[in-house]
């Protein structure tokens, strides 16, 4: 398994324009993970160039790259 240092963020309060990485509000991705069937968000990442993230239950990562093109989706299932 990976020895990266983890770190997860519990809120009830929702995220502000304060709060996000890139300085929007609502900066983020649903993601059901497949591999343990439980969902999730990314958030973007301090660059802003990508959203980002892991699977809680088995810490699988997660990165989704924006640009144009892109889509307008929010929710999202990855395997």
């Amino acid at each position: 398994m990976d020895e990266t240092p983890r770190q997860l963020d519990l809120t009830s309060e929702p995220r502000t324009a304060a709060g996000a990485g890139d300085g929007s509000a609502g900066g983020f991705l649903g993601v059901t993970f497949e591999c343990c069937r439980v969902y999730s968000r990314l958030y973007h990442n301090r660059a802003g160039d990508a959203y980002e993230g892991r699977c809680p239950k088995c810490m699988s990562f997660l990165k989704v790259g924006i640009g144009p093109g892109g889509s307008n989706q929010r929710f999202f299932s990855a395997s």
